[in-house]
Formats: structure tokens, sequence, C-alpha cells
């Protein structure tokens, strides 16, 4: 591990996502064995278009389980080098792969949804998009064809019900499984950016189905509904790594319920 690493993720048991080229040579390491493994550099695209290799920045990452697992996959959310500022896209690999795969080629790449955060919850990577809309990917759907390519699952869409309304503020989101239950939490700077950009307020939004007699829809629909209180959780915020915890857990610490990040000159905490 060098000073010159990019981390961009981290996963239960000691594992950090690193690039040790800061825009390649993708790796997860286990801080407390010193263990590691190589993950992709480069996606493959082979249908419908096959537009062959591409060189890709992950800019979060997670895990279906633990890396030593045999059937472990991974997901990332990436960007294409050296075009950075094309609209992320969503990748995933099997462990000790050399490539990643995407979903599609063209929507992937021009036009696409930007992603802002993914998380592996209940079977599934579910990927966060800017229009705070689901993207899910059944784990259980993925499998090897008969040439050792990983095959992935058929992307659903999860369509929140409604608008939220963050008024002028820049917004940053970030998803997290608390009791079984998916999150989203949005964090607040204010409108035009301050250097160094403050945050100023969190709200925290729990993912609800809907009946379908209040929707008139066939299909299963979903809403943010924001909750009043943390009622005593503890939610740490990271791209790809966000985790809860209960104040319960931990007795005679000097915690209390709150929202904690890490930010370069910005490090908040709220009740």
């Amino acid at each position: 591990m060098t000073c010159a690493s990019r981390y961009f993720g981290a996963y239960d048991g000691g594992w950090l996502f690193l690039a040790f080229g800061k825009t390649y040579d993708h790796a997860i390491v286990n801080l407390r064995t010193n263990k590691g493994f190589d993950i992709p550099d480069y996606i493959v695209q082979r249908a419908p278009v096959k537009f062959g290799d591409k060189d890709i920045v992950m800019l979060a990452a997670t895990l279906s389980s633990p890396p030593e697992h045999g059937d472990c996959v991974g997901a990332a959310i990436i960007s294409f080098w050296p075009r950075m500022l094309d609209p992320h896209a969503h990748a995933f690999w099997r462990m000790g792969h050399d490539a990643a795969v995407m979903p599609t080629a063209t929507d992937q790449i021009i036009g696409g949804p930007d992603l802002e955060d993914v998380i592996h919850h209940n079977g599934a990577f579910y990927f966060l998009t800017r229009e705070e809309n689901l993207h899910v990917f059944a784990v259980s759907e993925f499998h090897q064809d008969g040439d050792g390519e990983l095959k992935m699952a058929p992307m659903e869409i999860h369509r929140l019900y409604g608008v939220l309304d963050y008024g002028r503020n820049v917004v940053v989101r970030y998803l997290v499984e608390s009791r079984g239950r998916l999150l989203m939490v949005t964090r607040l700077v204010r409108a035009p950016l301050p250097v160094p950009p403050k945050t100023w307020a969190f709200r925290v939004f729990e993912m609800m189905e809907l009946p379908q007699d209040i929707t008139g829809s066939e299909e299963t629909q979903y809403v943010w509904n924001e909750l009043a209180s943390l009622d005593g959780r503890i939610l740490f915020l990271a791209r790809g790594c966000s985790r809860s915890y209960e104040v319960a857990d931990y007795p005679g610490l000097e915690f209390s319920d709150g929202v904690y990040f890490l930010m370069t000159g910005d490090s908040t905490t709220i009740g």
C-alpha cells in the first residue's frame, strides 16, 4: 500500500478498495491479514454493440459476499478513462476475472442516468440515480456462460413516486441498510458552493412500497418516506460502504444518534 493509493470503498472484515495508480491498478486489500485480490481495470462489452475493451476508473464498489467466496460478485460505479466527465455507469465482475462487464453499450455511455451510490441489499445490487430511482440487479441471476464470461441479471428499475424538494441546495446522496430496510441519506450543501463546501443539513428517507390502490398502477411503486428522527441509530456515510449501528449496542460509549461522514475540510454531525 502506498501513499499514492486512492480509496474508493470498504467491505466488512477489514477490506479496502484501493486504486494503487489512482486511476488504475484496482484491488481489494485486507488491513488485518494483508491479503489482497486484483479487480478489473477495464471493461468489455460484447452486446448489443461491440466496442471492444475500455479502461475504467472505479468510483465506488461493493461485493455480494466476502471476496474469498468462490461465488463472489463485485459491483461498481465507474467512469471511462480518460473521459471522466461522461455519465457514470454500472459495472460487474466475478472475483478473479480480469475484465468487468456492463449491462448495455450505448445507454451507459451516452445520455445515461448518473449514478450516485451502490449497495448490496437483500440479495441484490441497488444503484441510486441522481433522479433518486433505483436500478436493481438480483445476484442470484448472475451466471457464467460456456466461455466463462460473466452474464448479468436483467436490470429492474424501481421508480420512486413523487419528487423531493431540496430548494437551491447541492445534494449528495447515499444508500444505507438499516434494520433490514433501505435508507437514502441526502447531504445538503448550500449553493453557490463555498470553498471549502460546508454541509449544513441531512435528510433521511426509507424506501417504502406503495399499495396499488393508491398508485392505480399494476407495477409495484415505491416512495422515499422521510424519517422524523434517527430513533437511536448512528449512520456513517461513504459511497459504497455506508453503515448503520444502534446506539443501544454500545453502552458506555459517548455516542448519540446522528449522521457522521468524513470529508476534507468538512466534518459534520447532526442529531
